[in-house]
C-alpha cells in the first residue's frame, strides 16, 4: 500500500472508500459476533461486550 501501484498500468477501476447507503435501508450490522439490528447504537454496544 501506500505509494504501490496495485492494478494493472491503464486499469479503470472505482474503489469508494465510504458506502452511501441511507440508513432507512440498512436493516442489519453483520458482525463476527452476529447481526445487529437496529437501534444500532444499543445492539452494536451488546455486540461488543459494552452494554
Amino acid at each position: 500500500l501506500g505509494p504501490a501501484q496495485l492494478t494493472p498500468e491503464g486499469a479503470s477501476v472505482w474503489n469508494p472508500a465510504f458506502d452511501v447507503t441511507p440508513a432507512e435501508y440498512v436493516a442489519g450490522i453483520i458482525t463476527e459476533h452476529g447481526v445487529c439490528r437496529p437501534p444500532f447504537d444499543a445492539s452494536l454496544r451488546e455486540a461488543c461486550g459494552a452494554a
